[in-house]
């Protein structure tokens, strides 16, 4: 009887082990905007509870990205050595969902119906260039979607400055929002746009990472800026 109780106690010591090993694994493969979009969920979920009004569908996404980003690409990466398709799939998500961001805001300016035709659009261009693709890297439907993103943010930035009534930024979400994916632009998109010829050398994909990571920051930041000035609900 004892022996069978030691050996349910070293199973289950090792189970436990494995575990702990697994996840101190995966926490030493996230990187600082992985720490600051786990940081602005937590919080955001907290300010959630307390009755404050968080940017609409933003912490579903945000809990979406760290899966993708950390668990799968993790598991991926382990399993399979690479996970550079994922990230091809993955990044036209996110720039859907900050197209989605933008529609919300000016559904009802006259000219919303025309940004419809031009995501939808952009979707279907999207889904027959990722079909016909030959390469695990596609980058192409990223950087068209950036290109209707950065007009959209001026077109924010414009608004609030000259034609929209005054209101402060402090509880103004998609500033941060807009901020953070502006920097991001001006800091990646200049390196994305040559991303195939980079990373055919391993000093170039090195430099790529570094970049992306510290562009990645600046939108990690923006989602933690969001959150903090989450307004009570009326």
């Amino acid at each position: 009887m004892d022996l069978i109780i030691s050996q349910y106690n070293n199973n289950h010591l090792s189970l436990l082990s494995i575990y702990l090993m697994a996840m101190i694994s995966i926490l030493n493969y996230m990187t600082l905007y992985n720490y600051i979009s786990l940081i602005s969920l937590m919080i955001g979920i907290y300010q959630y509870f307390q009755g404050y009004k968080v940017m609409q569908y933003l912490l579903p996404f945000i809990f979406y990205t760290l899966i993708i980003e950390v668990f799968l690409n993790y598991y991926l990466s382990k399993t399979y050595g690479t996970s550079e398709k994922m990230y091809s799939y993955y990044g036209f998500t996110c720039t859907l969902f900050y197209l989605f961001q933008y529609y919300l805001h000016f559904k009802d300016q006259s000219w919303s119906k025309y940004l419809v035709y031009f995501i939808v659009g952009w979707i279907l261009t999207s889904i027959y260039i990722f079909y016909t693709a030959k390469s695990d890297m596609v980058f192409l439907p990223y950087y068209l979607g950036f290109c209707l993103i950065i007009p959209l943010i001026f077109k924010y930035f414009y608004n609030m400055l000259y034609i929209d009534k005054y209101r402060s930024v402090k509880n103004e979400p998609l500033f941060y929002f807009s901020l953070g994916l502006l920097l991001f632009s001006f800091t990646t998109f200049p390196i994305l746009v040559f991303l195939d010829v980079l990373i055919l050398h391993e000093i170039g994909r090195s430099t790529v990472s570094t970049i992306l990571q510290y562009g990645n920051i600046f939108i990690s930041a923006g989602y933690l800026a969001v959150v903090l000035c989450a307004k009570k609900s009326s």
